[in-house]
């Protein structure tokens, strides 16, 4: 669940860059999405006004200008579409537009009770970055209502503190038919020093979380002999069923997107009972890699997982490898999955610096070792 309510409240009202934190109430943001009269349009409409919210974010000052300069919505629709969020109570005009150059001021309905939850959204959901077509401009081009809404849902299923990952209940990584659980394997020793890990997954999504359903639930029967069936969606345009059909798109279109971590701890610990010590497929998991690479002449499975790494991960819907230190016996290898556009925060800058430093011992390790080699 969401856990960063009191982080990073305040902003610029003004401001557009990418650190910034704005907010949607996820009340609210279901009854624009399920009200009859709202579409796509009204949808990103109201996203963008959020994002130019104040401190508070409740009060916006962005213009239709600024809704056409970042969704890419013409004028005509993009004014409507606020006069529909108007119309259905999702936006309150404080402030009109009376002549050129005058600023409006909004009024976002943000929750639906005092002690509404909120969804925590980056403004380079709206924005951008670096000049590119923001997400949200590029799911209205796709004019997916469902896929955008689920998009800014995930936000709220978010581990913020931990990983910044989205939660395992509603992805995670799975073994295979036939295999009763995951299991880190040692590819080989390398100077008795550090050690190549592999480990053989598959993805797995839930169809009906509180996330989401994506099936329906029948009934046979009376009594004690009734029985209830749940059938999965399938979606005949995607292939995709379940959850899948949300998640396919997100990942091709790069908004969502596999993370490995290398962990202390055996495949069956908790989370909460493990630590998460750095990411895999990384620059330095890349040159240690590409080191390597020049002692092996046989092409054995070593030669297969070091070009994996060496190529950052072409191989991760399969199999993931990774590097640790020997001394970490028990160590294994997490899949997970995140949302590419992620909000910074306080506990995101800590597990960066955590990160940093168990990668940067492992990297000093092998150095030393290759120096006094």
């Amino acid at each position: 669940m969401n856990s960063i309510e009191q982080v990073e409240k305040t902003k610029n009202r003004f401001a557009y860059g990418q650190n910034g934190l704005f907010t949607v109430g996820l009340g609210v943001w279901q009854d624009i999405y399920e009200h009859e009269n709202c579409g796509i349009n009204e949808m990103v409409v109201f996203l963008s006004l959020s994002c130019g919210t104040d401190g508070e974010h409740i009060k916006s000052t962005w213009s239709i200008n600024s809704i056409k300069k970042y969704i890419g919505l013409t004028d005509i629709p993009a004014k409507k579409a606020l006069n529909n969020l108007i119309s259905y109570g999702f936006v309150k005009v404080i402030k009109p537009v009376l002549k050129a150059g005058d600023r409006p001021e909004y009024e976002v309905k943000n929750t639906t009770n005092e002690q509404g939850d909120y969804i925590w959204l980056p403004n380079s959901l709206i924005v951008g970055v670096k000049g590119e077509s923001s997400p949200v401009n590029r799911l209205k081009k796709r004019n997916d209502k469902r896929l955008l809404y689920y998009f800014i849902r995930l936000y709220f299923f978010q581990d913020m503190k931990e990983t910044g990952c989205i939660s395992q209940k509603i992805i995670h990584a799975a073994p295979y038919e036939g295999i009763d659980k995951l299991e880190t394997k040692l590819v080989t020793k390398i100077n008795n020093k550090y050690n190549l890990l592999k480990l053989d997954y598959q993805w797995f999504t839930s169809s009906n979380t509180n996330f989401g359903t994506f099936g329906t639930t029948s009934t046979t029967g009376t009594g004690k002999r009734q029985k209830s069936f749940f059938t999965t969606e399938y979606c005949p345009k995607l292939n995709e069923r379940g959850a899948w059909i949300i998640f396919r798109p997100l990942w091709d279109m790069k908004l969502v997107e596999p993370v490995f971590f290398m962990s202390d701890a055996p495949d069956d610990s908790l989370d909460d009972e493990r630590i998460f010590m750095y990411e895999l497929f990384n620059e330095s998991q890349k040159k240690i890699a590409d080191n390597i690479l020049s002692w092996f002449r046989d092409n054995d499975e070593r030669m297969i997982a070091l070009k994996s790494i060496s190529n950052k991960g072409s191989d991760t819907r399969r199999t993931a490898y990774g590097f640790v230190d020997n001394d970490y016996a028990n160590a294994s290898i997490k899949p997970m999955f995140r949302l590419k556009y992620r909000t910074k925060n306080p506990y995101s800058k800590n597990r960066v610096k955590e990160q940093s430093k168990f990668d940067r011992e492992l990297v000093q390790k092998i150095e030393s070792e290759e120096s006094s080699g």
